[in-house]
């Protein structure tokens, strides 16, 4: 419920904003052509390619569990990446968000050399948060994960904390490094590539998941 609230709170908060400095949006007819959204979908499709891989990344595995394992299995995985992994990546996210503002900005006016120091401070900010992220889930990862569940999983070693962190650093890296094509609508064939690996990789898990059931 509080979050529905948030949601109508920033919708009407938006169209307040929109219509006192006089945004107004109309649809027209005439510019719903089928070589313009062809051309619109062509350019976007890299987009569409990084959206794929992000929705298998954040669920695939959830239902990979669910279908092959116990309930209490997919509690612990759910719960694992709640902290260790959602988390992480919302935090690095922010600095992310306020760049994708400024980078065509900058781009725009030419201004490299200070888009290039940003970027490299954009990249110190986040390598340091994932060293102390890995350290801290290394050392006390067990001892946090089970004061926040209340002790209800205590059968499981720190490593894979620090397993599902390892992957979840491999996770913000590569995105940071489509941060610049993204924002810039350049982005390279990358997208499709990280796609092709996502997929090979769920392929794999599930086959690893079948020849353990079997067995």
């Amino acid at each position: 419920m509080p979050t529905k609230v948030e949601k109508i709170l920033k919708y009407v908060f938006t169209k307040y904003i929109l219509y006192k400095n006089e945004v107004f949006f109309t649809f027209k007819k005439n510019l719903l052509k089928k070589s313009e959204i062809k051309k619109i979908f062509n350019k976007s499709l890299k987009f569409y390619y990084n959206d794929v891989s992000v929705i298998l990344n954040t669920s695939g595995l959830i239902f990979i569990m669910g279908t092959f394992f116990s309930g209490e299995i997919v509690a612990y995985v759910t719960a694992a990446n709640s902290l260790f992994r959602f988390f992480i990546i919302k935090l690095c996210s922010i600095p992310t968000r306020i760049l994708s503002y400024e980078i065509p900005n900058f781009f725009k006016k030419n201004q490299i050399l200070k888009l290039k120091n940003i970027l490299n401070l954009h990249k110190k900010i986040t390598y340091l948060i994932i060293v102390l992220f890995l350290i801290i889930s290394f050392l006390i990862g067990d001892f946090v994960f089970n004061t926040w569940t209340s002790g209800l999983f205590d059968n499981y070693e720190n490593i894979i904390f620090f397993l599902i962190s390892l992957e979840v650093t491999i996770y913000i890296l590569f995105s940071n490094q489509l941060t610049l094509g993204m924002y810039l609508n350049k982005l390279s064939n990358i997208t499709f590539l990280s796609l092709i690996i996502t997929v090979i990789s769920y392929i794999l898990i599930i086959s690893s998941c079948i020849k353990h059931i079997n067995t």
